[in-house]
């Protein structure tokens, strides 16, 4: 999916200490809350309670995000600086126009983005965000993870 976008994250890797990952969250936040209310976000949005999960729910934060900021950059006709979102995105070309799974964006094989699966195993960014800290799940890692997942609830 991230290959065929145009406008996404400048962060390829979620990031993993406390206050990194605050000024992350609220930059989503505020992304998700400017561009929804514009913009359809049904394909990266899920609700449980009614059981329906849209295209991309199960991608990681900043493939969702990414997709967002494209669908805003697209509504905007791709006027200069509708994809800055305050210097959190960047514009890029689109590489492939198969947007079938989240696990096309590849740039860093060390990125959480770039292992999730598209098959909505919502564990597997966590614990590739685990992996990333030293092979094995550390206790800052899965602090991490608890911290996206409830980011995630918030934000759907």
């Amino acid at each position: 999916m991230m290959n065929t976008l145009t406008c996404v994250s400048k962060q390829s890797t979620i990031p993993t200490s406390a206050g990194d990952l605050a000024k992350f969250g609220q930059s989503v936040s505020t992304i998700f809350g400017t561009v929804c209310g514009s913009v359809d976000c049904s394909a990266v949005s899920g609700n449980a309670t009614a059981g329906k999960y849209g295209k991309y729910s199960f991608c990681d934060p900043i493939q969702r995000v990414s997709w967002v900021m494209t669908e805003w950059y697209n509504e905007q006709r791709n006027v200069d600086g509708s994809c800055d979102f305050g210097g959190f995105a960047k514009i890029v070309s689109v590489k492939s126009s198969d947007d079938s799974s989240c696990s096309d964006q590849k740039d860093d094989p060390k990125s959480p983005s770039g292992s999730s699966s598209d098959k909505g195993d919502s564990s597997s960014s966590s614990s590739s965000a685990a992996k990333t800290l030293g092979g094995a799940p550390s206790m800052a890692a899965l602090s991490v993870s608890v911290v996206l997942a409830m980011l995630t609830a918030a934000l759907f």
